[in-house]
Formats: C-alpha cells, sequence, structure tokens
C-alpha cells in the first residue's frame, strides 16, 4: 500500500510539472496544468490512482502545496493597506452574489435551504485558482492584486 501511494505521489509531481511546462509554453495559467495532471493519472485517464483514499490524500497534498507557493507570494503589509475598501466590496460581493443566486436556484425548482447553500456555496470563489493566477501573471504586487486578495479573504473569512 505504501510503495502503491508514494507510487501515485511522484508520478503526481512528475505529472504536474510536466503538464505545467506545456500549460506555461501554450501561455496558459500552471493550475491548468496541475488540474490536467490529475485528469490523466486519475480514474478518468490511465488510472494510475483508482482509490478515493489515495486520491483524498493527494488532493490535500496538492493544496498543502499550493497553499504554500501561495503564501510566499504575498506581502502582508502591502495586504493591510487594502483593508477597509476589500473588506467592503467582499462583503458587499458576497451578500449580492449569494441572494442574487438564492433566487435563481429558486427559479431553477430549488426550495428552501438547498436553495440557501446553493445561493452560497456559488458566491464564493476559489481564493487559490485567483491567488495562483495573479502570482502567474505577476500581478498579486499591483494595486487591483492585492484588492483582489483583500476581497477573496474576506470571502474565506465569511464563508
Amino acid at each position: 500500500m505504501h510503495s502503491d501511494l508514494l507510487l501515485a505521489i511522484g508520478a503526481s509531481i512528475v505529472a504536474a510539472t510536466a503538464l505545467a511546462v506545456v500549460a506555461r509554453l501554450l501561455r496558459q495559467p500552471l493550475i491548468l496544468g496541475y488540474i490536467a495532471a490529475g485528469i490523466v493519472l486519475g480514474p478518468s485517464g490511465v488510472a494510475l490512482v483508482t482509490d478515493p483514499g489515495e486520491i483524498a490524500l493527494l488532493a490535500e497534498l496538492g493544496l498543502a502545496f499550493l497553499l504554500f507557493i501561495v503564501g510566499l507570494e504575498i506581502d502582508l503589509r502591502k495586504f493591510v493597506r487594502s483593508g477597509r475598501s476589500s473588506a467592503l466590496i467582499g462583503v458587499v460581493q458576497v451578500v449580492g452574489a449569494a441572494l442574487l443566486l438564492w433566487g435563481t436556484a429558486g427559479a431553477l425548482g430549488f426550495t428552501g435551504l438547498a436553495a440557501v447553500y446553493l445561493g452560497v456555496t456559488l458566491a464564493f470563489s476559489s481564493t487559490m485558482v485567483v491567488v495562483k493566477l495573479l502570482s502567474d501573471r505577476n500581478e498579486l504586487d499591483t494595486l487591483p492584486g492585492r484588492s483582489t486578495l483583500g476581497i477573496l479573504l474576506v470571502q474565506d473569512v465569511l464563508a
């Protein structure tokens, strides 16, 4: 079992690196290469990794690496400077999107708690994906990049 897991981790790293290079050559975000590696190695691809437990472990490991990389890119002093406006925009965006999507879910036939869950879930964007995209484009240190990061972190706190 451990040798299978080590093989899966090694293959994941090699595939993610290779497909990230391809993504870079195609001028696409690196995260597309990472996602493609998961698809290629998973049950829908060559089925190197099919055990749900191993898939969950690899997903958690990949997220930990992504969080680490993003953490290296963030300058907290610059982030704090965009504080109030980011907080206000983040709250307004989450509440507005949740209400809009709750109404849409209701119009599609979802009622009660199911509509509320759909509205709230769809209101939040993926912070790690957006931060990685900003990092790849060297836009984290720009004012729009810091503002976007602030808004995303407010969303995470509200989540």
